[in-house]
């Protein structure tokens, strides 16, 4: 009795796949870029003052962290097509919420560029 409990209790399926913890990396990195790309529109509004992060913090954040969440994202989308991980859908909201700050950056460095007295 003891045999038969003991060799059934410890058979793992072989045909699980894995989580994406690449695709959940893509996806915190990419909401971080992109809260961190919304802070230089608190320049334009008096009653909020994080100024001193827009500078030295935010656009490291913004554009290392957009590149990163790409990265990390199209890792996640070919494992999950591979088969080694399961959430696809994550790894894809990551790349998109990381182009998306990428996109943001750009414009804001655009914005400051046409802007700068000359």
């Amino acid at each position: 009795m003891s045999e038969a409990l003991s060799s059934t209790a410890h058979d793992v399926p072989t045909g699980r796949k894995s989580g994406n913890g690449i695709g959940v990396a893509a996806l915190v990195v990419g909401i971080a870029a992109c809260v961190a790309a919304l802070f230089p529109m608190t320049a334009f509004v008096d009653a909020i003052n994080v100024l001193p992060l827009n500078g030295p913090v935010t656009w490291p954040t913004m554009f290392f962290g957009g590149i990163i969440g790409v990265v990390l994202g199209v890792i996640g989308v070919r494992r999950a097509h591979v088969g080694k991980a399961s959430n696809l859908t994550t790894a894809k909201v990551g790349i998109a919420l990381s182009l998306i700050a990428l996109i943001i950056c750009a414009g804001w460095v655009a914005l400051n560029l046409t802007s700068a007295p000359s």
